[in-house]
């Protein structure tokens, strides 16, 4: 599921609590299905807020249900201080750079916007191009105008919902209440055929049709889809798949030269007065191929020059860390990961890989270091990663990802770390 970020809404219940309702502004709040990153900004702030921990929880509970709540200290003298309030931001048109890789999607999005055309519009493309950002951006105007009904949904969670719904016989409510919207957006579509098999894919099968019928030429009614791949390479039925393309399917393509270029100028926003070479940045667009891997490599070779004011070191170091972001570049498998991550930080698998709870906050981070590799740098599924790591729950793999994300910010010698494994890992998958 998509972070989302729920600062406006914790915000506005939290000022009730005394002690930290002067101290709101220092607060971001980020979350992914029911696991929730409270970041603050500076240590005597961060104490207030896990002084009231009880009273804070219950807050986020009446955002998100049964929520785990983690707290993350920013520190006031880090880069990431500099770009706290910036990140409320909300995604818009005016924001979403538009270049010839992505002009059609973008029009096409911002004319619905308009109003609803009763004729699903579909984007797909490779991760991390501007999919979402386009949905979000829809979302917001619509939301802004309060002229119509809209609601965005990822389709993992679409998928939860629709068995939770079918084990409590409330199927047919569901279902209802999401059809009596205007605008249905729903983000990343291939999941829901990496999530289900078998009988389950046939339930969601049924569920895109009748949501299609539903829409279709219909006044007032807007689908809009994004999925990672052509909607014809999906694994729905062929009456689904032809109906999906059978509307208006846009591609939008990897960011060219300039559009790296002028991303890579935004991306550094966030680290001023922090700044690097153009050789560097000739580096990122060479080794990039869309804009998370920008932003990683940005944010590497910001921290690598400001340490070491060494052009060439950190230019090969972009070469380093970019192989460990390509898909299937190497042919690792999930054991040589496992073994690798478990040798270099000195914990045994079995005591990770048992169908025990796993214990002990080494062992926990060491699971985690696992599955943030397998699934943000090998392209395995959640689901499948819980299957491999012996979880009964993708939720677990969840839980792990957003760890190693709240540590790769916030704390420095995690993130070296963390660079060492995946350095070595791919390093010597290479050179065997």
């Amino acid at each position: 599921m998509e972070k989302r970020d729920i600062t406006k809404e914790f915000v506005q219940r939290a000022v009730n609590i005394s002690e930290v309702k002067d101290l709101l502004s220092k607060v971001n709040v980020v979350a992914q299905d029911r696991f929730v990153v409270v970041r603050v900004l500076g240590n005597r702030t961060l104490t207030k807020f896990e002084s009231k921990r009880e009273q804070i929880i219950k807050v986020i509970s009446d955002i998100i249900p049964d929520p785990e709540v983690m707290f993350s200290l920013v520190e006031e003298s880090s880069p990431r201080a500099k770009i706290f309030k910036r990140e409320r931001r909300s995604y818009t048109f005016s924001n979403f750079i538009v270049s010839n890789t992505n002009r059609a999607a973008f029009n096409a999005i911002r004319d619905v916007s308009e109003e609803p055309t009763g004729q699903p519009v579909v984007i797909f493309g490779p991760p991390s191009v501007g999919k979402t950002h386009l949905l979000k951006a829809l979302h917001y105007k619509i939301k802004s105008s309060g002229e119509y009904d809209i609601i965005l949904l990822d389709a993992g969670k679409i998928v939860n919902d629709l068995f939770f719904h079918m084990k409590k016989n409330t199927l047919d409510n569901y279902v209802f209440d999401l059809f009596n919207h205007n605008y249905v957006l729903i983000d990343d579509l291939q999941k829901m055929g990496q999530q289900t098999s078998g009988k389950g894919l046939e339930r969601i099968d049924w569920f895109l049709f009748d949501i299609y019928e539903a829409f279709f030429e219909k006044d007032g009614k807007q689908l809009v889809f994004t999925c990672d791949r052509s909607p014809m390479a999906l694994p729905f039925s062929d009456r689904v798949r032809s109906r999906l393309f059978s509307g208006a399917a846009y591609q939008i393509e990897p960011p060219d030269e300039k559009l790296k270029r002028v991303y890579i100028e935004r991306v550094l926003l966030k680290y001023e007065p922090l700044t690097i070479p153009d050789s560097i940045k000739k580096a990122i667009i060479k080794n990039s191929v869309n804009f998370r891997q920008i932003e990683e490599l940005v944010q590497s070779a910001v921290e690598k020059y400001s340490n070491t004011g060494d052009e060439e070191y950190v230019i090969n170091q972009v070469s380093v860390v970019a192989k460990t972001m390509e898909k299937g570049k190497f042919d690792l498998t999930p054991n040589d990961v496992i073994d690798s991550v478990c040798k270099l930080v000195g914990v045994e698998k079995r005591d990770i890989l048992g169908k025990k709870r796993v214990k002990g906050e080494r062992n926990i981070q060491t699971l985690s270091i696992i599955a943030y590799i397998l699934v943000k740098k090998l392209r395995f599924t959640q689901v499948q990663v819980a299957h491999i790591l012996n979880k009964k729950s993708p939720l677990s793999i969840r839980k792990y990802l957003k760890k190693v994300e709240a540590l790769r910010i916030d704390n420095m010698d995690f993130r070296i770390q963390m660079d060492g494994i995946l350095n070595t890992i791919f390093r010597d998958k290479k050179s065997a």
